[in-house]
């Protein structure tokens, strides 16, 4: 099977859609350039895909902004999608399935997993892009966080939030694979770095969830007591939303044997 991703290690949401497609499938899965890839996994990628002509499978991938081009798809080519609100604006049928492969990565083997007491903060790659991103994260970590860089690789991050009391984030997968795993985490937002992420794709992801993304100003979480006091609120929810991973990962699942 061929899929779409980056060829280097850049982001470890993206990385992980080999992973996660091999763990569904039970089969080889081997990266392709977005033209000649065979299926479209995880990521924000429909844009992309609906300017390479959209003629590969869809299995989990969403649309980072909602907009979407006016251009025909083919409904049967899309096995699963991230969410609700991409499978609205593509205008899929209801029971095209959802959720983001990034949730299976409860069921791999993650090894030894290191039990920490710091909170973990994991960015997006953008917000290390600027200057006022770099000198958040300093501060965090001076502060009493662990920073865990996006260009890690995906397990070694899986076994640093699994090991974490508490994640804060504005990455993602960073949100997908703690909620997986189990974890208090919640988005953070940074009114003093430039270059936000779409809202959609966080709501997107969550729908699947029957979830919504509320970010906390990073402010409430800024050093490490803050951090785990907020932890303890989000007990219940990070429950819940292992109990939702769990349910879509066996969705996912049973959509993956067309693939």
């Amino acid at each position: 099977m061929a899929a779409n991703g980056p060829r280097r290690v850049s982001n470890f949401g993206d990385e992980f859609s080999p992973l996660a497609l091999s763990e569904l499938t039970g089969s080889r899965v081997r990266w392709r350039s977005a033209r000649r890839a065979s299926v479209y996994g995880i990521g924000s990628l429909l844009e992309t895909y609906q300017a390479n002509g959209g003629q590969a499978r869809v299995f989990g991938s969403g649309l980072r902004t909602g907009r979407v081009a006016d251009a025909p798809l083919r409904a049967e080519s899309f096995l699963a999608v991230r969410g609700v609100l991409t499978r609205s604006a593509l205008g899929l049928p209801e029971d095209t399935p959802l959720g983001d492969p990034g949730v299976v990565v409860a069921e791999l083997g993650l090894g030894d997993v290191r039990r920490g007491s710091a909170p973990v903060f994991l960015p997006h790659f953008g917000v290390l892009a600027t200057r006022e991103g770099a000198r958040t994260v300093a501060a965090l970590r001076a502060n009493g966080y662990e920073v865990a860089l996006p260009n890690t690789e995906p397990l070694e991050i899986a076994r640093r939030l699994a090991g974490a009391p508490f994640v804060a984030t504005t990455s993602l997968h960073g949100l997908v694979f703690a909620n997986a795993l189990g974890v208090p985490a919640t988005l953070v937002s940074m009114p003093d770095v430039r270059g936000a992420e779409p809202r959609f794709k966080y709501d997107d992801y969550l729908s699947a969830l029957g979830d919504t993304a509320d970010r906390v100003e990073l402010e409430l979480v800024s050093d490490a007591g803050r951090a785990l006091a907020f932890a303890e609120t989000l007990e219940e929810a990070a429950a819940r939303l292992r109990k939702e991973s769990l349910r879509v990962a066996e969705n996912l699942r049973a959509a993956a044997r067309a693939l």
